[in-house]
């Protein structure tokens, strides 16, 4: 009779537990891996996030519109500071597209009084060719505030631009520089550019009181800077109704009838003013 032969896992099957004990180690294992995959996540998770930042950043000069949107898009999200994202703004504004120059443009004005440093190159881009990437620099110099002063001369071009927006966008600019444009904008009254008076005009009906006394004195030298003057002075209000009331007795009757025009359109609050006027015998 041949012997049967002994199976080489007999020994090893003799030696494995009760299927309890198997299903215990088998989930013991399957615990160790799971933590063991969980640590080498957060690992990896940590590792992506300073990659991300770093892709985000190489991204900001890309040549490609598309890329430079999209990390522009994930700048705020990642919470990047202006002192690491400001420098490759910057060199995007220069870049040979007009929509990667925009969207730098206006990431850089999302940093606010943090893009102070970006100034000078906000003020190159008010010369740039297209007027949307004109518009975005003067907006971004709105954003960005005092640091912008002291640069008015380089806004009063913008007062003719062809595109209204980018007027629209100076005018708010030279506005909230308040009464240090108001020279500059009396000089633009005083030129025959009717686009750039009418947008001056605007600008100094907005910068409102401290520009009163220059509007005056345009307003007696006569002629079309008279006029522009009169609606700046219309639109100002009441900070305009002393001064005005004042040229009602002026010897010129031109300047008293251009005066007594603008108080009537500025209206109730220039009756109590009026009637003080008269009782004092002014």
């Amino acid at each position: 009779m041949k012997r049967s032969q002994a199976s080489p896992y007999a020994g090893l099957t003799a030696r494995l537990p009760q299927p309890v004990s198997v299903g215990f180690f088998i989930l013991c294992i399957g615990l160790c891996l799971t933590c063991h995959r969980s640590g080498l996540a957060g690992s990896r998770a940590s590792v992506s996030q300073e990659d991300q930042k770093s892709l985000v950043l190489s991204e900001l000069t890309s040549q490609d519109p598309s890329v430079v949107f999209r990390a522009v898009s994930r700048i705020k999200e990642m919470n990047i500071p202006a002192g690491e994202a400001l420098p490759r703004l910057v060199q995007s504004a220069g870049s040979p597209s007009e929509l990667v120059r925009l969207a730098a443009l206006n990431a850089i004005g999302e940093y606010g009084p943090e893009a102070a440093p970006a100034v000078p190159a906000l003020i190159q881009a008010l010369k740039d060719r297209d007027s949307l990437v004109r518009e975005a620099a003067a907006l971004s110099l709105l954003a960005v505030g005092a640091a912008a002063r002291g640069h008015a001369d380089f806004l009063i071009p913008l007062l003719e631009d062809e595109n209204k927006k980018t007027r629209d966008a100076a005018v708010m600019v030279l506005a909230g520089l308040g009464h240090e444009t108001v020279p500059l904008l009396m000089k633009v009254l005083e030129s025959k550019k009717t686009v750039a008076a009418d947008a001056a005009s605007q600008t100094l009906a907005r910068i409102g009181a401290p520009a009163v006394e220059a509007l005056v004195v345009a307003l007696k030298k006569g002629g079309p800077m008279a006029d522009h003057a009169g609606g700046a002075l219309a639109a100002i209000g009441k900070p305009a109704v002393k001064p005005l009331i004042g040229l009602l007795r002026d010897p010129d009757p031109e300047t008293s009838r251009k005066a007594g025009g603008i108080l009537t359109a500025i209206g109730a609050p220039a009756i109590e003013p009026l009637v003080e006027a008269v009782r004092s015998g002014q």
